[in-house]
């Protein structure tokens, strides 16, 4: 009996020991308990992704100048020009102000350009900052706690200092929104026809019409495929063959209205805005109620206006949120966004919009729970 009781104490003080060492290891006093999430972020992607648009916008510099240009990028952050008539000045021209740096101009006109390896780090490392900042901001907005969050070598620590499992859920549930709010044009999706055919025997996915009468009367529709779940339609387009669209158009699917409830996946063009034009948010009767800058406003004007008979897709994270009919020119820059809120809670997508988009998807790598301390 008394080498049980001495086991029991021993066990006790060793319980104790390791719930101080745990919470002396976050910098927030965690003597009522916690928890701790542990984030790994994609910080390669984020550059990769930077070097893209520096490449797009070199192209379309050097389009400007009459040098159609062409890239083809068969390392990583370099790639290798053709353009007829281009010259080592004109390029050079189209680089001021750019990240990227071009190579010595050979005689065949070819030309490489690369991101270097220090614009990398730089990059990654503002990134890095960025998401830290964004992450406090939002989990501070929640008032549940006052968060720590430390940074790492590709990942973030986030400490909710006496914060419950609901809590930590409601705060993972937030930073799995990436933020990144988009309005896009809704193409006719005459490309899914043919990108249907790709589809494997079988498949669970089916192409459909989807018409809407316009303003003046006339019967609109544009091609869609139509699954049962998003889940399935992200499937299908993964099979689509990389040049299945050209011309900056992307499938991108999201709910679609009927019983029982499906989904659908559109073709929409570029971004026409994006989180970056948004000034303020709100949240009313569970749709999420933006307010555009003043530039922003008036390109949404001239961008419904351009639209009336079609359809605007709202689209959050490459996922469609709505596509609403354009029945009129919309002024003011207020723009009203309907939710599925079995799927999203408006709150937390006003919450991460506020805060601005996550340069990097955040993928939960680890979650700890600190007991109260002795």
């Amino acid at each position: 009996m008394r080498g049980t009781a001495i086991a029991i104490s021993l066990a006790a003080l060793i319980v104790g020991a390791v719930r101080y060492r745990q919470s002396r290891q976050l910098p927030r006093d965690m003597s009522r308990g916690g928890i701790e999430l542990v984030y790994d972020l994609d910080l390669e992607r984020v550059v990769d992704e930077r070097f893209q648009r520096q490449l797009e916008e070199l192209v379309e510099r050097l389009r400007r100048q009459d040098t159609p240009a062409s890239a083809l990028a068969p390392r990583p952050r370099s790639a290798t020009l053709t353009a007829p008539g281009l010259d080592e000045a004109k390029l050079r021209a189209a680089l001021a102000g750019s990240l990227l740096v071009a190579g010595p101009f050979p005689p065949n006109g070819l030309a490489t350009v690369a991101l270097p390896e220090e614009e990398a780090a730089r990059i990654a490392d503002a990134a890095l900052q960025q998401i830290a900042r964004i992450a406090r901001e939002r989990i501070a907005g929640l008032e549940l706690c006052v968060p720590s969050v430390k940074q790492s070598a590709g990942r973030i620590v986030v400490g909710l200092p006496g914060v419950d499992e609901a809590g930590a859920a409601r705060v993972k549930r937030l930073l799995a929104i990436g933020g990144r709010l988009e309005v896009r044009e809704v193409d006719p999706g005459l490309a899914l026809v043919a990108a249907a055919t790709q589809l494997p025997p079988g498949a669970a996915v089916a192409l459909v019409a989807d018409p809407w009468r316009a303003p003046d009367g006339t019967v609109v529709a544009a091609r869609a495929l139509e699954a049962a779940t998003t889940e399935e339609l992200e499937r299908a387009r993964a099979g689509f063959a990389p040049s299945a669209f050209a011309g900056g158009y992307e499938a991108l699917a999201g709910p679609a209205e009927g019983t029982p409830p499906r989904a659908r996946l559109y073709l929409v063009k570029r971004a026409e805005l994006d989180t970056a034009d948004v000034r303020s948010v709100a949240v009313a009767s569970g749709r999420v109620e933006i307010a555009l800058s003043p530039v922003a406003a008036d390109r949404f004007t001239a961008l419904t206006a351009r639209l009336v008979g079609r359809k605007l897709a709202f689209v959050l994270d490459r996922r469609i949120l709505s596509a609403p009919l354009v029945m009129e020119s919309i002024p003011g820059g207020q723009v009203s966004i309907a939710l599925d809120s079995s799927r999203l809670d408006p709150s937390l997508v006003a919450a991460a919009l506020r805060s601005g988009a996550l340069p990097s998807p955040l993928t939960l790598a680890s979650e700890r729970e600190y007991g109260p301390g002795p």
